[in-house]
This record gives C-alpha cells, structure tokens and sequence, in this order.
C-alpha cells in the first residue's frame, strides 16, 4: 500500500501545488528507494513486471 501512495504522489496530475513527473522517473525514484532499503525489492519489481500503474 505505501508504494502505491507514493507511486501516487510523484505521478498524480491533479495537485494543485505540484506538477505529477513522468512514470518513468517515478519508478527510478521507487528504485533509488530500494536501493536504499526503505521499500521491498520484490513488491517494486512485481510492481514494474505487472505494469500496475497501467491499472491504477
């Protein structure tokens, strides 16, 4: 669930307050992220493998 949140909030276009960046930045930032150990390599990459967003 915390990965979709923030997926959400990098990629949303409709804050008044920023503008949502491209799928493709916010999946390296998701990746920078487990580098980092603050996210789940597997749920990450089941997320890029299944193309989530496409979903969302």
């Amino acid at each position: 669930m915390a990965i979709a949140d923030i997926f959400d909030a990098l990629t949303a276009s409709d804050r008044p307050y920023k503008k949502g960046m491209p799928v493709a930045k916010a999946l390296d930032i998701l990746g920078m992220m487990v580098k980092d150990g603050q996210l789940d390599r597997h749920i990450v990459d089941l997320i890029i493998e299944k193309r989530l967003w496409e979903q969302m």
